[in-house]
């Protein structure tokens, strides 16, 4: 009777880990992901110059220099 209880087991002591490292590296992944996007915001004075930069290019079209 023993050897079913462990082979009963055995599932949870194998998958077990398994299953809780792949919820730990999903939760990494999407922390890294916020982390990143958060970092990566440009600041306002950069949003500012490029949108005056496509703002002067939207209203003054040079179609020579492409």
């Amino acid at each position: 009777m023993q050897y079913h209880q462990r082979v009963d087991k055995l599932f949870v002591f194998v998958f077990g880990p398994l299953a809780f490292a792949a919820v730990l590296l999903v939760i990494a992944t999407g922390i890294r992901r916020a982390i990143t996007r958060f970092r990566s915001r440009p600041k306002p004075d950069q949003l500012k110059a490029a949108y005056d930069s496509y703002l002067r290019r939207l209203l003054h079209p040079q179609p020579e220099r492409s």
